[in-house]
């Protein structure tokens, strides 16, 4: 899990190659994946959304964008598929009492920019920002998002990597009870 993300780290400064060299129905593809992948988080679809990742996928949201080694660091969620399942799990049982009333979320992912990774997956850069309404506050959370995508035999992308770094990262949260 820590070498995923080392290598796909790039702690958010840098932009994946020319998006112009990856085929535009590709790059479309990426995109109404990343639209679908905040919906369904939105409609609290969660085991439609776990079902995006691949079964050695990662959901990272450092304290710190340099963070380039989550194992020995801070995180705000540092989750594999099985700590993912966990949380699926946790949230539609009804017994996930600081998601209780739930959150009601409204996310935008613009900025999407797609490359081709040297191993034929696909590296995503964009920006996500989601609104959470909850107990009568709105909180805004804007992130610069980090993917990648592979394709599983079925042809279907699949997330390898989710990693979200905050603008506002190293400022003090409250209790971050939803997934970003």
């Amino acid at each position: 899990m820590r070498r995923l993300v080392e290598t796909h780290s790039d702690t958010g400064r840098s932009v994946p190659g020319d998006s112009a060299s990856v085929d535009a129905g590709v790059v479309f593809e990426v995109a109404s994946f990343l639209y679908r992948e905040a919906q369904l988080l939105d409609d609290r679809r969660f085991g439609e959304w776990l079902d995006l990742f691949a079964d050695d996928g990662v959901y990272l949201v450092p304290t710190d964008p340099d963070v380039v080694d989550p194992e020995n660091h801070l995180n705000i969620a540092y989750e594999d598929r099985v700590a993912l399942e966990d949380r699926v799990a946790r949230l539609e049982s009804g017994f996930a009492h600081a998601q209780d009333p739930p959150s009601r979320t409204a996310r935008a992912v613009t900025n999407v920019l797609v490359s081709t990774a040297p191993d034929e997956s696909l590296s995503v850069r964009a920006v996500v920002t989601t609104a959470e309404a909850r107990l009568g506050l709105v909180t805004s959370f804007s992130a610069r998002a980090t993917y990648l995508l592979a394709r599983a035999e079925d042809g279907q992308l699949r997330i390898k990597l989710r990693r979200l770094d905050l603008v506002n990262a190293g400022d003090a949260h409250g209790n971050i009870t939803f997934v970003l």
